[in-house]
């Protein structure tokens, strides 16, 4: 049987979804303060986002908001406050790890309509195969999306694997 994707007529590619489980996993580089979750991005902090009760972090809304717009599906990617490109490795590839398996739980919760693409810690490339092979054998998401500022180049031949 085929899914909302491949007999979708109108599909949203660009949907950014921000997970609740993913507060607090990349330390002190996001969290949550009541209802109100903050974001650092180098030296700045951006604080009082309001993605509570929206179509960022609630499905059901983002469904309704769907069918109010004629939109059969959407994929849904990382938020680019999320994109941690530049902290240690390790600590990239849990945070990865953390949001896309809580991606693939919310994808399961809610059918085929919403699709889901991949976080990868792009400082270390063996790392991000290893998550873009489990993410998508294990976890049923789609692909990954990358942010544009990355530690290397797309063309530097230290990218040729991935």
């Amino acid at each position: 049987m085929p899914n909302a994707l491949q007999t979708a007529t109108v599909i949203d590619v660009h949907a950014h979804v921000v997970l609740r489980e993913t507060f607090g996993a990349a330390g002190a580089l996001g969290g949550h303060d009541g209802d109100a979750p903050w974001f650092r991005v180098g030296d700045y902090r951006l604080d009082g986002v309001r993605y509570e009760n929206s179509p960022f972090t609630d499905t059901e809304l983002r469904l309704s908001r769907m069918n109010a717009a004629g939109i059969d599906a959407q994929v849904l990617s990382p938020n680019p406050l999320s994109f941690l490109h530049f902290i240690p490795a390790s600590q990239a590839r849990g945070f990865c790890q953390t949001h896309n398996g809580a991606l693939a739980q919310l994808l399961t919760r809610h059918g085929d309509r919403p699709a889901g693409l991949a976080a990868l810690p792009m400082q270390s490339i063996p790392d991000a195969i290893e998550e873009l092979t489990r993410a998508v054998r294990s976890l049923a998401l789609r692909g990954a999306c990358i942010g544009t500022d990355l530690p290397r180049p797309l063309d530097d031949p230290g990218m040729d694997r991935f």
